[in-house]
């Protein structure tokens, strides 16, 4: 009798197809995983940034010099721009050039402003602003890439001074592409 040891090409298909589908499988739980991870940290970071701008309304900028900036308020666009490391008058002493993100938010770190993908933190307008809270202007600044800071004044503008009486924070999550929004708790 002749006996051919091994396996048939069907056999053979079966195999190889089944490991197709778990290396496939495998691989999509694990994009899932990893993108959900993000967006938590994403979600956390958000939170961080929040915190540190109550914070900031309790406490005021440690290292302002102008009478106008003062407590009760949220960093306005140009508190935060110098804050940031760019070059606005009145804000701090001389010696003092900007980059200090962490000091004027208190319990923040570096890291929280850079969502997980890499990308930036961002103020939702700087010149010729529109209404704070214009909708199809956040959806198209706001990425999965880039947190946004909108600080508001009471009537409603997003606000460059001092006198910003609420915020919104917003970022996308990888998963679904939703927009999300943090707001503010003196509204």
């Amino acid at each position: 009798m002749n006996r051919r040891a091994g396996f048939t090409l069907i056999e053979l298909l079966i195999t190889i197809t089944v490991m197709v589908i778990l290396v496939v499988l495998s691989v999509i739980i694990l994009r899932t995983t990893q993108a959900t991870a993000r967006d938590e940290e994403r979600k956390t970071d958000v939170e961080n940034i929040a915190r540190g701008l109550e914070l900031r309304y309790d406490n005021g900028n440690p290292k302002a010099v102008s009478t106008w900036i003062k407590k009760g308020a949220y960093p306005g666009t140009n508190e935060m721009l110098h804050a940031m490391g760019f070059n606005r008058a009145d804000f701090t002493p001389p010696e003092v050039v900007g980059g200090y993100l962490t000091d004027l938010l208190p319990d923040t770190s570096q890291s929280n402003f850079t969502p997980p993908s890499g990308g930036t933190f961002d103020i939702s307008c700087v010149w010729a602003c529109q209404p704070a809270e214009t909708q199809s202007f956040i959806d198209s600044i706001t990425t999965v890439d880039k947190y946004v800071y909108e600080p508001i004044d009471a009537s409603g503008n997003v606000c460059a001074g001092n006198d910003c009486v609420r915020f919104n924070l917003y970022y996308r999550t990888e998963r679904d592409n939703a927009l999300q929004k943090i707001k503010s708790k003196h509204q």
